[in-house]
């Protein structure tokens, strides 16, 4: 019992269409195992699927056809179980399969006989007898069902004679009580109708031994097929059990690999957002990097304009400081944001050195504040004539009130070197460097 029902519950889990090994014998043996025990439904139902899928030019579709009659016959749906029995014999025939088509022919007799149509089944059942030489159990039924009904048609004679054959075959297998039954009930039928009342009285002993053998054999039948049942129950509730522990299984793994599948989504979607946005600061630092890059121009433009004055040379040193200021945070702001940035590019390290004060620059300054200033730097020359390059540099940028770190950016140097740098000069000159920034304040 396990392997049907745990072949049933694999049958029911697997599609109907496709290929298969032995798929139409495992169905249809799955079938007549379990209407045997009492699921009908059940066995109708694999019934039904093995006629779709086999071939119907074989005996095994002549054989589920007919199996297919004979449960609709049980279950009273005459116009089915004819349909049935005629695919099976139309089948029989073309295959040459004469014990089907004797069996065919004895079912649709004995659905004569309840359509009381009764000169129908002594024809086919007749038919039958013919077709069943070779099988003597198939030609023994078809004779009890023709005494049954010859006696209808009241052909008592050969309907004995029908009865007494059946009966030879009978005596010898013990198993077939049910049949020799079903003839001695024939049997004490004719009797009666000719008042013979020892044949009525010898025929009444034998239905009541065989009916005491037959009670006592089907009550052990319906426990077993109780039992049976009850086996059935308890190995299926358990294949649901595994089934349902099967399925909260594959819903836990689909909806675990559902949730990984959204997260990798959602980690895709934040990166291409993240990107997205880097690539629109990108863009919006690129722009201001522009600007600033105009603005310098612009200042180098207004310089060259003002004919290299000394006050166009400190706006010009002032809007160049404050440009560079910003490329700085935007250096800064680049590499926070991402590593290789284009502050990282010669191009953009040009443009932070482009401030410098070169030797040209530091000459046409130089000569502007000559021009603008004479007093005042031949005083310096005059106060420190041993002054360096470098610290009258510094002291002409302090002029023009620079600060420590528009100084540092100018020259290229920290704001501590600046301040270094004016101590020095402090600890050299004393206080003649301070009074020097007090004459002629340039403004």
């Amino acid at each position: 019992m396990p392997y049907f029902l745990r072949a049933s519950h694999i049958l029911n889990t697997q599609p109907l269409i496709g290929k298969g090994i032995q798929r139409v014998d495992v169905r249809k043996k799955n079938a007549y195992y379990f209407t045997s025990i009492g699921y009908t439904e059940h066995g109708l139902h694999l019934l039904k699927d093995a006629h779709k899928i086999a071939d119907p030019n074989t005996l095994d579709y002549a054989e589920i056809t007919f199996s297919l009659g004979i449960e609709n016959y049980k279950q009273g749906n005459l116009d089915d179980a004819k349909h049935y029995f005629f695919v099976s014999q139309e089948t029989a025939l073309q295959l040459k399969d004469s014990v089907r088509y004797a069996k065919v022919l004895g079912e649709l007799a004995y659905i004569a006989m309840d359509e009381s149509n009764f000169e129908e089944a002594i024809k086919l059942l007749k038919e039958d007898i013919a077709f069943s030489r070779t099988d003597e159990r198939n030609s023994t039924y078809a004779k009890i069902a023709l005494a049954k009904a010859l006696n209808h048609t009241n052909r008592l004679s050969e309907a004995k004679t029908n009865l007494q054959q059946a009966k030879v075959y009978l005596s010898s297998k013990p198993y077939l009580k049910d049949f020799y039954y079903q003839a001695s009930e024939t049997e004490l039928e004719i009797a009666k109708k000719e008042k013979n009342t020892q044949a009525e009285l010898l025929t009444y002993r034998t239905l009541d031994s065989l009916h005491h053998i037959i009670s006592t054999e089907k009550m052990q039948q319906a426990n077993t097929q109780v039992h049976l049942q009850l086996e059935a129950q308890k190995l299926q509730g358990q294949l649901e059990y595994q089934q349902k522990e099967l399925n909260r299984e594959t819903f836990m793994k689909r909806t675990y690999i559902s949730i990984i599948i959204l997260l990798l989504i959602l980690v895709l979607v934040v990166a291409l957002l993240y990107r997205a946005r880097i690539r629109t600061r990108q863009l919006e630092t690129e722009k201001q990097i522009a600007n600033l890059q105009l603005a310098m121009i612009a200042s180098e433009e207004k310089l060259s304009k003002a004919k290299h004055s000394l006050q166009a040379h400190q706006a010009y040193i002032v809007e160049r400081d404050n440009a560079i200021s910003e490329l700085n945070k935007l250096k800064n702001q680049m590499n926070s944001l991402y590593k290789n940035s284009m502050s990282n590019t010669t191009n953009f390290k040009e443009l932070l050195t482009s401030h410098l004060m070169t030797e040209e620059n530091w000459n046409l300054f130089k000569q502007a504040f000559i021009k603008e200033e004479r007093t005042y730097y031949e005083y310096i020359l005059y106060m420190f004539p041993d002054i360096t390059e470098s610290n009258l540099r510094l002291m002409l940028l302090l002029k023009i009130n620079l600060k420590n770190a528009q100084i540092a950016n100018l020259l290229g140097i920290t704001v501590d070197a600046v301040k270094k740098h004016k101590q020095r000069l402090r600890k050299k000159y004393g206080d003649d460097f301070d009074k020097i920034f007090e004459l002629n304040n340039f403004e």
